[in-house]
């Protein structure tokens, strides 16, 4: 019986050590890291007022203005992004003083010719924008109509201005406003 159990033990090492010989193989290992950087959209409002030297940075004027006057401000919007995009702009105009709920009806804003004003409220750039190019002008004037009343003196005229951007590279968005 000793001897059936040697013989059982020494086929079964047997056994093993074949079955293991017969599954060695040669292998390998390699890690390939695969880095992807993505672009980015990044746009900054630009205002500029002409003056007797030039063109310039904009800055609120320390002269109040009057019934009938008319003020240089250009507004225009760079691409800071490295991807091209299309732009979009929101005017709000209103009060600030006395009387915050007057109509802003008595002031116009010169619109530049390449911009479109959509049924949402919005402006639309008519080209895409390149990264490090700045749109047309928005607007370059406000006037001040010659009926203002009154009611709109000592008030403060707040223009803010939205803008947006998009991508325009792989973008399936229909834009009647880009021209080919």
């Amino acid at each position: 019986m000793k001897k059936q159990v040697i013989i059982g033990s020494v086929c079964a090492v047997a056994a093993a050590v074949a079955a293991g010989s017969t599954l060695a193989y040669f292998t390998a290992e390699d890690t390939a890291v695969n880095t992807i950087s993505t672009g980015n959209l990044d746009i900054t409002i630009n205002e500029y007022k002409d003056t007797q030297c030039g063109e310039v940075s904009y800055t609120d004027p320390t002269t109040p203005v009057m019934p009938g006057d008319c003020i240089s401000k250009k507004v225009r919007v760079e691409n800071t992004g490295n991807g091209s995009a299309y732009i979009r702009a929101k005017i709000d105009m209103s009060f600030e003083g006395d009387d915050e709920s007057l109509p802003t009806d008595f002031i116009k804003l010169n619109i530049g010719k390449n911009w479109t004003l959509s049924d949402d409220g919005y402006y639309y750039y008519k080209y895409v924008v390149k990264p490090g190019e700045e749109t047309t002008n928005l607007f370059t004037t406000v006037t001040f109509d010659n009926e203002m009343g009154n009611d709109y003196q000592n008030q403060k005229l707040n223009i803010d201005i939205n803008a947006e951007a998009i991508q325009s590279k792989n973008n399936d968005r229909n834009n009647p406003f880009v021209e080919d």
